[in-house]
């Protein structure tokens, strides 16, 4: 007197193992295919030397609904010349100055090889707003304020971003 086909309990439990796994399915991706240097971990296996860590910046306000907000909306205009913060101070013991200053040291650590000349670092990426301005304006004030002489060189031509760090936002390098 029931049905032969199709069978709801059968078809329940499929339907059941294909929501679960779908979802799963779609996270492991997600994070296997995500390429982001999160931490120290990330760069184990690696023979590139490891610096140090710079933890993110205190500076910003709001709710982490609020921040996710504002990143989700449009990225900071081109031609922005707004002066930026830098969060390196002298004299300043908080958690962002001493991070700034292990890299300092690692850094001088690292250039002692080569005594002869000036020493060049370059900072670069191939992404957008992966932070090379700020690490780039807060070393090179780090080492500032030890007493090294120090050239910040923006090479930006159209967005000029480190040049407004130090409040001189002009058209090229």
């Amino acid at each position: 007197n029931a049905p032969t086909a199709p069978n709801r309990q059968q078809w329940m439990l499929i339907a059941l193992a294909v929501g679960f796994a779908i979802p799963l399915v779609l996270i492991y991706l997600i994070v296997g295919l995500n390429t982001a240097v999160r931490g120290r971990k990330d760069l184990e296996g690696m023979e590139v030397p490891f610096i140090g860590e710079i933890p993110e910046a205190a500076h910003r306000k709001g709710s982490k609904l609020n921040r996710l907000l504002i990143r989700l909306r449009l990225r900071q205009p081109k031609n922005d010349t707004k002066p930026r913060e830098l969060v390196v101070k002298p004299k300043s013991r908080n958690l962002i100055n001493e991070a700034f200053r292990v890299v300092r040291t690692n850094i001088e650590f690292m250039l002692k090889k080569n005594t002869e000349g000036a020493q060049i670092i370059m900072v670069t990426s191939a992404n957008p707003g992966s932070g090379k301005t700020f690490i780039s304006a807060n070393v090179g004030a780090v080492m500032a304020i030890k007493g090294n002489k120090t050239l910040i060189i923006d090479l930006d031509l159209r967005r000029k971003t480190l040049s407004s760090s130090f409040g001189k936002p002009k058209v090229g390098i």
